[in-house]
């Protein structure tokens, strides 16, 4: 579903099947914007986060993350404040169009 939206959109989205396929990606295409889960196979999306945001070649691509936690959550605790919350449910449309926005993607 969020795929099929960003297309209807306009933009291009590629998929990673694993969390280690978007850093290899991103490293390889330095995507406009990275949005990953929060929940991963292996590490999660705040992982991800971390790991490019430590690469020279990923840490400046805007990073969003998608869960259903308040940015209070304890899970969340390890997330840069440069990373958008994309929350799941009635507020997805407005995170959406906020995190596009401050990205400078719209």
């Amino acid at each position: 579903m969020f795929e099929r939206e960003l297309r209807n959109c306009g933009y291009r989205v590629n998929i990673a099947l694993s969390p280690f396929d978007a850093l290899e990606q991103a490293v390889r295409t330095v995507p406009d914007m990275v949005i990953s889960s929060s929940e991963l196979d292996g590490i999660s999306g705040v992982d991800l986060c971390l790991a490019l945001g430590a690469l020279s070649a990923t840490e400046n691509i805007p990073f969003s993350l998608l869960t259903s936690y308040a940015r209070s959550n304890a899970a969340l605790a390890r997330l840069p404040e440069r990373a958008a919350l994309i929350r799941k449910g009635p507020q997805f449309g407005e995170d959406l169009s906020m995190a596009l926005e401050r990205f400078k993607l719209t």
